[in-house]
C-alpha cells in the first residue's frame, strides 16, 4: 500500500479536523480590512502614526467635525502666536464660503 496504515485513517480524520477549525472561526481569511492604512501604509509612516493617534483619541469621522493634524514645513514650533494667528486666519477663510447661483 503507498501510504502505509496511517493513510486511510489520516484521510478521514484530517478533514473533519480542519471542517471544525473553519467552523468555529480558526482561520482569518474572511476578514475584510475597512481602514485603507491598516492595508497600503507602512507602520513608519507619518500617516499611519497620525491615523494611529486620531483613533487613540476618539476621532469620530462626520459631516460636522474636523480634525486636523499639522506640522510645520521647517521644523519649528507651530505654537506660537503668529503662526497660530495664520492658522486660524486660513482655517476661517476655508470655512467662509458662498456659493452662488448663475441661473
Amino acid at each position: 500500500m503507498a501510504g502505509g496504515p496511517l493513510a486511510i485513517p489520516a484521510l478521514l480524520i484530517l478533514p473533519v479536523i480542519f471542517a471544525i477549525f473553519i467552523g468555529i472561526g480558526f482561520t482569518r481569511e474572511n476578514i475584510i480590512e475597512d481602514d485603507v492604512y491598516e492595508i497600503w501604509a507602512s507602520e513608519k509612516s507619518d500617516y499611519y502614526q497620525d491615523a494611529k493617534y486620531a483613533r487613540s483619541v476618539g476621532y469620530k469621522a462626520g459631516a460636522s467635525s474636523l480634525l486636523a493634524i499639522a506640522t510645520s514645513r521647517d521644523g519649528e514650533n507651530l505654537m506660537t502666536a503668529s503662526r497660530l494667528e495664520e492658522i486660524r486666519a486660513r482655517m476661517e477663510s476655508m470655512e467662509n464660503v458662498t456659493v452662488s447661483s448663475s441661473y
